[in-house]
């Protein structure tokens, strides 16, 4: 997934500023990470290695995307990424 992340910086004009990407082993956050997601959402424990992609804006969940589909992962990151700020350089 890290060439479709970094795919989508090489397009987006000022990157740095509307985006970020983190990586987190789930046992480490999983409660954390449970709270932010909608009640209706697979738990999850028992994921075993299967990936899953939350996508936050000022922290909301704005989409979340269940293992490596990488066409959904991007659309959905091109879709809630802000606008770029006139000016900002």
């Amino acid at each position: 997934m890290w060439p479709s992340f970094q795919s989508v910086r090489a397009k987006t004009p000022k990157h740095e500023k509307r985006m970020i990407v983190y990586s987190a082993e789930i046992e480490s956050f999983d409660a954390d990470i449970q709270k932010l997601l909608p009640a209706d959402f697979k738990a999850l424990n028992g994921r075993g290695c299967s990936p899953m992609f939350v996508l936050l804006r000022n922290g909301e969940v704005v989409a979340a995307v269940e293992g490596c589909n990488s066409p959904v992962v991007e659309a959905a990151m091109y879709k809630s990424m802000p606008p770029p700020v006139a000016g900002d350089d």
